[in-house]
């Protein structure tokens, strides 16, 4: 689903029933989980990160305005509670 946000978008991932988990995902993917986390029960909820898919840029965004995204989702999923789950694929 797209998301409206002003002038902004953000395509949302909505796949499973059950718990809701927000995925965060490392560069370069996009917001779909991977299928081998899909689970029975789990509730898979990830978005394209701004400027990428076929969310709109964000100029001048930071790794906190994640935060603010993941409100804007969960509010308009009608999610009190939700856990979030992340990966990278940073190496140092």
């Amino acid at each position: 689903m797209d998301l409206q946000l002003g002038e902004r978008r953000l395509h949302v991932h909505d796949v499973g029933d059950g718990v809701p988990v927000f995925w965060h995902h490392g560069t370069p993917n996009l917001g779909l989980p991977p299928e081998p986390l899909f689970r029975p029960g789990v509730r898979w909820i990830s978005y394209d990160r701004p400027g990428h898919g076929t969310s709109t840029p964000v100029p001048g965004r930071t790794v906190g305005s994640a935060a603010t995204d993941i409100s804007h989702i969960a509010d308009a999923l009608g999610l009190g509670q939700f856990a979030v789950f992340g990966h990278s694929a940073c190496s140092f």
